[in-house]
């Protein structure tokens, strides 16, 4: 270590857990250093999985599901053939784009595993819509058209917003409507799809018709490290279900989902440099299971912007008396809250965060905690930009602040005490 870092290193100072906290057996240690930035050791590429299973290889192309699987020379084709084996530990995954049919295709995994992608560039895209071949409509001059049930958005992976993200078909009532207006989709009652494109071009391999279905997930008390991979549509991106389970990820998006991008029901998440964007509800969801196991997370270095497109929902939440830890989050442009933590026992300690701009009009906080006695604990943070920088808005809700800019107003029917 160069002796500058070396004393970086000594001069940061341990931030312990603060007062009223309850989850003390978290694993991470969080720093401050003397200019009062906030630091962390916390990987986790340290939860990665690796048992005494074989490790898998998929190629999109060049890939062969009669291969052995077990050399990227001798790759599979799909990731579906890779999680279904009785002996799998880990998966690399190459780029391409995984169709729901050669992705996960409603699978859980059967034992613990990793899936990682084998360059670290981001171009490995899980998801939750079929390949549609598409026609031109007749005697219309926009509208081309496939046959799919199960549809429940479109989008147009060939025209990017300003943040680099699909942009997203309205949904029009008729093939006229379709065809006069560029960026929309209509589905007859005989399950035809007809898309205008966003820059009225061809329809094309671009054009994502995602599905009633869940992109990527994990159940039956299994756990999962996910590395390097962007999932995208259906219903939900990825969904974790079931006691006890854990989920690893890192360099991980969630995108497009028509509920939220990230779902964890119950069990324990850990999340760093992840993303969740324009999804229909939250970014990242929290809940408990319906055996009351309660849900545990770490966001590390995560943003949620722009979700909530249907519903009015956030970017971050947690529910149900559930513990969770945001370190040097950004959530931002979500139609409701930024940031929201809700029902009793519920704690969240945000360190280093920053939320802002929620585009979701009046009443709408960058920090929200609500409902039944629940807490937070802002440490660093800013907020601006929404119609309130913090609100505590249930009598018996509590936030805690130290060393934080919020820029007012503030809504403060609860409990507002600096520590």
């Amino acid at each position: 270590m160069p002796l500058s870092s070396f004393r970086k290193a000594q001069d940061r100072q341990v931030i312990s857990f603060p007062p009223g906290w309850t989850w003390i057996s978290a694993p991470i240690t969080i720093y401050r250093d003397p200019k009062g930035i906030i630091t962390t050791d916390f990987d986790v590429a340290n939860f990665k999985i690796n048992g005494v299973g074989k490790t898998y290889y998929v190629k999109k192309t060049g890939g062969n599901d009669n291969n052995d699987g077990l050399t990227s020379d001798t790759a599979f084709a799909t990731l579906y053939k890779a999680i279904t084996k009785a002996d799998v530990d880990i998966i690399v995954v190459y780029d391409g784009v995984y169709t729901r049919e050669n992705a996960f295709n409603d699978a859980s995994p059967a034992r613990d595993i990793s899936i990682i992608a084998a360059t670290g560039n981001n171009d490995v895209i899980i998801t939750g819509h079929s390949a549609l071949t598409w026609t031109k409509t007749a005697d219309k001059t926009n509208v081309y058209q496939a046959t799919r049930t199960l549809v429940v958005s479109v989008y147009d992976a060939g025209v990017l917003d300003a943040n680099g993200d699909y942009t997203r078909l309205i949904l029009k009532t008729s093939i006229d409507e379709v065809d006069a207006n560029a960026g929309s989709y209509y589905i007859d009652g005989s399950n035809v799809v007809y898309v205008h494109t966003a820059d009225s071009r061809a329809a094309d391999s671009s054009i994502y018709s995602f599905l009633n279905v869940k992109a990527g997930s994990v159940a039956s008390g299994k756990s999962i490290y996910l590395e390097g991979l962007n999932f995208i549509g259906g219903y939900t991106p990825f969904y974790a279900l079931t006691d006890f389970i854990a989920v690893y990820a890192k360099n991980c998006t969630f995108k497009y989902g028509t509920q939220n991008g990230f779902t964890q029901m119950g069990g324990t998440a850990y999340l760093q440099n992840c993303t969740c964007s324009k999804n229909s509800e939250d970014g990242f969801n929290y809940h408990s299971t319906v055996g009351e196991v309660k849900p545990y997370a770490i966001e590390i270095n995560c943003k949620g912007y722009r979700n909530g497109l249907d519903t009015n929902d956030n970017g971050s939440s947690m529910h149900d008396g559930g513990k969770i830890i945001r370190v040097n989050g950004e959530y931002y442009e979500n139609t409701a809250h930024n940031v929201v933590d809700v029902t009793a026992d519920t704690q969240s300690w945000n360190i280093g965060c920053v939320a802002h701009d929620s585009s979701g009009g009046a009443n709408i906080c960058d920090f929200l905690v609500t409902t039944g006695a629940a807490k937070m604990w802002l440490d660093s943070c800013i907020a601006y930009g929404s119609t309130y920088s913090l609100g505590i808005t249930d009598a018996a809700s509590i936030c805690y602040l130290r060393n934080c800019t919020l820029l007012p107003p503030q809504s403060i029917v609860g409990t507002k005490v600096t520590y």
